[in-house]
């Protein structure tokens, strides 16, 4: 059908006047028009139906897009684009909107026209808190990119942010990519929405993180040559730290960004505000220099944070806690830039006190690992051994501070100070414990899988297991990590406090792989062991073991047998 025709079916009389058109889209055109009858200029985003070539799925879709664009439209919100109205005829669907008079992100980093940080932080506030108003009522976007991100020209000088095409982006994404066929922009897909998985708001994050790493880098973080390795790269691959891209940034960015860009939606923030909220305080944290890292840097405080390593690189912590971490992290490092400035001339003789007492002359360093300034730079700490595992471990800092070091007697066991040995005893050569004084009281933890046989193994020991139902007897209390591994399901993995959790149950899931099909054209016919599954392109998840799949575009086929093993990504294709 021509714009013609369109213009046509919509200007009916009484409803709307086409004005001009604004774009195309990925289904159809976008038009601005006035709606006379209120003299209010709205949007009309046309989505062609009769691309799909299946009347089953096509039905399936209208029905949706109507069922989807209605409840876009109880979305009010003033940073969300509002719905109208909603127009089906002839194989065209007609989405009425509100009309955004101003840019999207896309253009303005394609023009180079971002505003400073600051306005960026005020924008991503407002599009996490609009983001998590619509995951409440139980509606998310899918197709979270800087196209879709609008800045809105309320008044002069004033303008907010407005996200567009909610309702709309669902719709498209959870039918047509059901049935195979992948809308969107795959470099800002979540690994569980290239998977085929469940989606909540937590793949909204992810989308938006990547938003925001280019916005911060001016890169995207996962890029390739090939959809397949797009594909591979997002679910399997970490990207670069944006420090070593800008290193204006703080690295205490790369934690925030990293949390929200986690592979598994569960180690994500609790929400998008999170999220954003963290990165604004990351955001005013100065970059860290050269002298603050010499002086500072003294590995023998770091270890005692590290007792548990697997409990700490999975902790969870939310906004109040990475907030308040980067805030003291910023003061203390404020205070010791004063401390340099007015020690300068007498710095030799200050260095040689610190190293001849055992912590008092220098307390901020010794008992303050919440917000040491050895962590934010850790290019000189021995205790990263590669930047990817940068970010995990510092947010762990605030997790397990050590007991502040005090003067006691020689018979206490567990201190910041080397026993016995007050003058050659200077902190990087201190024996630091390995953990503190065992809290009193122990407790019984029962283990129950689903089902049962599960290997049960408790903080990485393995002589603290045993196969489920069972019981661990005498844990210490406090946190602790678990993995549950039962041949032909996937590993899973929990955290639990003792003496809290009592019991725990662990319900354990198909180890699975995932499977890329395309085809050249698209649109062929893929059929796993002898049921048809999806059209190209199509990312199946596949349970582990041998299958037989089959791609046809209805003269030609092709056929193989594929294994699929655990956690596996792999990839197949025809060129008709």
């Amino acid at each position: 059908m021509n714009s013609a025709s369109i213009l046509k079916i919509v200007e009916q009389p009484g409803r709307y006047q086409i004005l001009e058109q604004l774009g195309r889209g990925g289904m159809g055109l976008v038009y601005k028009a006035l709606d006379p009858a209120i003299g209010r200029t709205v949007a009309i985003k046309t989505i062609h139906l009769s691309e799909l070539t299946d009347p089953s799925e096509r039905q399936r879709v209208r029905e949706r897009l109507l069922r989807e664009a209605q409840s876009a439209g109880i979305l009010s919100h003033p940073n969300i684009v509002t719905v109208y109205d909603v127009l089906e005829k002839e194989d065209y669907a007609y989405i009425v909107m509100e009309f955004v008079r101003g840019a999207s992100l896309a253009s303005l980093m394609r023009d180079r026209r971002l505003p400073e940080t600051a306005t960026l932080i005020v924008y991503l506030r407002q599009v996490a808190d609009a983001l998590d108003y619509a995951h409440r009522k139980g509606i998310i976007h899918r197709d979270i990119k800087p196209a879709n991100i609008l800045i809105s020209e309320t008044a002069p000088g004033e303008q907010i942010a407005k996200i567009a095409d909610f309702g709309v982006a669902k719709f498209i994404s959870h039918d047509i990519t059901h049935s195979g066929t992948m809308i969107g922009t795959p470099n800002y897909m979540s690994p569980e929405q290239i998977q085929g998985l469940a989606i909540d708001g937590r793949s909204d994050q992810f989308s938006l993180a990547v938003v925001v790493y280019e916005l911060l880098t001016g890169e995207k973080p996962f890029t390739a040559d090939t959809l397949p390795a797009l594909f591979y790269s997002i679910c399997k691959q970490e990207p670069r730290l944006a420090h070593q891209i800008k290193p204006p940034l703080h690295e205490t960015v790369d934690v925030i960004l990293r949390r929200a860009l986690s592979k598994e939606p569960q180690d994500r923030f609790p929400s998008c505000s999170d999220f954003v909220g963290a990165l604004s305080v990351a955001m005013a944290e100065p970059p860290p220099t050269a002298p603050l890292i010499a002086e500072a840097g003294e590995p023998a405080v770091v270890p005692p944070v590290y007792d548990l390593p697997s409990i700490t690189r999975r902790r969870r912590a939310d906004d109040a806690d990475l907030a308040a971490a980067a805030s003291e992290s910023h003061s203390t490092g404020k205070k010791l830039a004063l401390i340099l400035l007015l020690c300068f001339a007498l710095a030799a003789a200050i260095i040689l006190i610190v190293r001849m007492n055992s912590g008092p002359s220098l307390p901020m360093q010794v008992a303050n690992p919440n917000g040491a300034p050895v962590s934010p730079p850790p290019v000189n700490t021995s205790t990263v051994a590669q930047p990817a595992r940068l970010p995990k471990d510092f947010t762990e800092l605030p997790a397990a501070p050590p007991p502040r070091p005090q003067a006691q007697p020689a018979t206490q066991t567990a201190t910041q100070t080397a026993p016995k040995a007050p003058k050659p005893a200077p902190p990087r050569n201190t024996a630091v414990p390995s953990q503190a004084v065992p809290p009193a009281g122990t407790a019984d933890v029962e283990f129950l899988s689903e089902p049962t046989g599960a290997k049960i193994t408790v903080d990485a020991r393995p002589d603290v297991s045993c196969t489920a139902p069972c019981t661990i007897s005498r844990l210490q209390p406090g946190r602790h990590t678990l993995t549950a591994d039962l041949n032909g399901y996937a590993t899973a993995r929990r955290i639990f406090v003792v003496p809290q959790d009592s019991s725990l149950y662990i319900p354990l899931s198909r180890s699975s792989g995932v499977m890329l099909v395309t085809s050249v054209p698209s649109g062929s016919t893929v059929i796993v062991d002898g049921k048809p599954a999806a059209q190209t392109p199509a990312a199946l998840r596949l349970s582990v073991g041998v299958h037989h799949i089959v791609i046809t575009n209805g003269f030609s086929r092709k056929e193989e047998t594929v294994n699929i093993d655990p956690d596996s990504f792999q990839t197949t294709s025809v060129r008709w």
